[in-house]
C-alpha cells in the first residue's frame, strides 16, 4: 500500500482493513507518522472513518507532524 500511496495521481480503491491496521500499527511504534498519513491520504475515506482504530491512528500522526 506504501509503494502505491507514494504515487501521486492513484488513489488506493480497495483495501484490506486488517492489512492497513497492521502497517498503521509498525508506522506508529517506528514514529513514522508521514507514511500513515500519506497512505491514509490515498485510501477511501469511508475505510478510515468507519474503522475506530485506523482513524485513531491517522488523527495521531496528522497531530505529529
Amino acid at each position: 500500500y506504501v509503494q502505491s500511496a507514494c504515487e501521486k495521481k492513484r488513489n488506493i480503491r480497495e483495501a484490506r482493513v486488517e492489512a492497513l491496521r497492521a502497517g498503521f500499527k509498525q508506522c506508529y511504534i517506528d514514529k513514522d507518522f508521514q507514511t500513515i498519513v500519506t497512505v491514509g491520504d490515498k485510501i477511501p475515506q469511508n475505510l478510515l472513518t468507519e474503522d475506530e482504530v485506523l482513524l485513531q491512528f491517522y488523527d495521531i500522526a496528522q497531530n505529529k507532524l
